[in-house]
């Protein structure tokens, strides 16, 4: 579910499902959103506390580590906060040169994803 739904929303975005455990890293680098806008988004307006990347070491810069070990409501919950964080961050920041947001996938992920 969480990989369809970010696919579908930002098509540059690299996600690989967690081969072990449940703790998934999202490469976010294509978006050059700064990590301290994002984390003020998903924080105040979204109600998400998504932990940065930057919290594990400078070289997790770009990068978010989103927890899918909860019920899929959950999840699916906060896959759809984030995407909609990054739409408002990119929006706003002079980030996306790759043109990766798509802004007409706006509708939330069908039952069963």
């Amino acid at each position: 579910m969480v990989g369809e739904r970010l696919a579908e929303a930002f098509p540059g975005l690299d996600w690989q499902p967690p081969r072990a455990g449940y703790l998934a890293w999202i490469d976010l680098r294509p978006l050059a959103i700064p990590d301290e806008v994002l984390q003020r988004e998903l924080i105040h307006t979204e109600k998400v506390p998504i932990t940065p990347g930057t919290a594990y070491g400078p070289e997790g810069a770009g990068f978010v580590r989103l927890n899918v070990g909860c019920p899929r409501a959950k999840a699916h919950a906060g896959v759809e906060a984030l995407i909609r964080a990054l739409r408002t961050t990119a929006g706003t920041t002079s980030g996306n040169p790759s043109g990766a947001i798509s802004r007409a996938a706006s509708g939330p992920a069908t039952e069963g994803n």
